[in-house]
């Protein structure tokens, strides 16, 4: 390819992917390339905008004549830039665009005859813990030339998977995004029934983790009826349970899980540390996955205002469990 043939979008793409993570462990660079690229386009749209006759033209008018147009109830040329300032990222334009987009889609599926969204889900990164991208971030650090980190992502030390995760985040959102995909499409939505969905990505104020909301819409909405029925709220988690037993096959066995609030596996030993194709005994695996994932402890990332009575809410969380899956499945609806 000849030089000066790429455009700057494919350029810094290039620069970000580059085999040793040059471009992309250099902070400055990624961003000072975002800015180039957001300049550019603004510029360029901002250039159309002011020339063509569909929005501002050639003579855009006086302040004086915007300030008249205003006062009598006029404004096209507001729209016009709220319009115009969709596409610049991180604005209040860009989102307020994104709003209408989600209300549209949600519109769109309703008159079709398909209903509201009926799922909503969270997918967190916990980049630290995927053996394949630990493996990927090893070649990367040994094209790097850090032999001696690559040597501890492969003894699968913890924090060198942490400093490498936390030094090259764009491969750790591409590895991201792809696996949910993939996981969407084969897992979550045969086991779901869900037919049609929305996500949006976010990052974790302060950490920059990446993680994605999910909003899906079910094939069978017949259980819905069921549900807007309902009168109590115990009847209603009535109707959730049976959904989740006899079409997800879920239920709240937790007499294998180990009640103490105080148990945290090594990180070698974790279920999140290994692929499921390395999983020798299925059974244990389901009761560390159940233990590890599934219980709740406070940390200084935990939301509930009091944190004193630990134990007494594990034992809270159990005996929900215990009883049925209908406290924790109506978080869903």
């Amino acid at each position: 390819m000849e030089r000066g043939s790429w455009n700057i979008r494919e350029w810094a793409n290039h620069m970000l992917h580059y085999y040793d993570g040059r471009f992309i462990n250099d902070q400055m660079f990624s961003l000072f390339v975002f800015n180039s690229i957001e300049r550019h386009k603004n510029n360029s749209e901002g250039n159309f905008f002011f020339k063509s006759d569909r929005f501002l033209g050639e003579n855009p008018p006086t302040i004086e004549e915007l300030k008249r147009k205003l006062a009598s109830g006029d404004d096209t040329y507001i729209q016009m830039l709220r319009f115009q300032a969709r596409n610049i990222k991180g604005s209040d334009n860009y989102w307020r665009e994104k709003t209408s987009e989600l209300e549209s889609w949600i519109h769109h599926h309703v008159a079709c005859g398909r209903g509201p969204p009926t799922f909503f889900m969270t997918f967190s990164c916990a980049e630290n813990w995927w053996p394949d991208l630990r493996r990927l971030l090893e070649q990367l650090e040994r094209h790097a030339g850090n032999t001696d980190i690559a040597d501890l992502l492969r003894e699968n030390n913890f924090s060198a998977m942490k400093r490498s995760a936390k030094k090259y985040p764009l491969y750790v959102n591409d590895f991201f995004m792809k696996r949910v995909k993939n996981y969407m499409k084969t897992v979550v939505s045969p086991a779901l029934g869900i037919e049609h969905y929305w996500g949006r990505v976010e990052f974790a104020p302060g950490r920059g983790q990446i993680h994605l909301h999910m909003l899906g819409i079910a094939k069978d909405r017949a259980y819905l009826d069921a549900f807007y029925r309902a009168k109590t709220m115990e009847d209603k988690a009535k109707v959730i349970d049976d959904y989740a037993r006899t079409h997800l096959d879920m239920t709240a066995d937790v007499d294998i899980v180990d009640s103490d609030s105080s148990y945290h596996p090594p990180h070698p030993d974790s279920p999140l540390a290994k692929n499921f194709c390395e999983v020798v005994n299925e059974e244990e695996d389901v009761k560390m996955l159940a233990q590890d994932c599934m219980c709740h402890h406070c940390n200084k990332f935990c939301l509930r205002e009091n944190k004193t009575n630990a134990p007494e809410l594990a034992e809270l969380v159990l005996e929900m469990r215990r009883s049925s899956t209908d406290k924790i499945l109506l978080e869903w609806i």
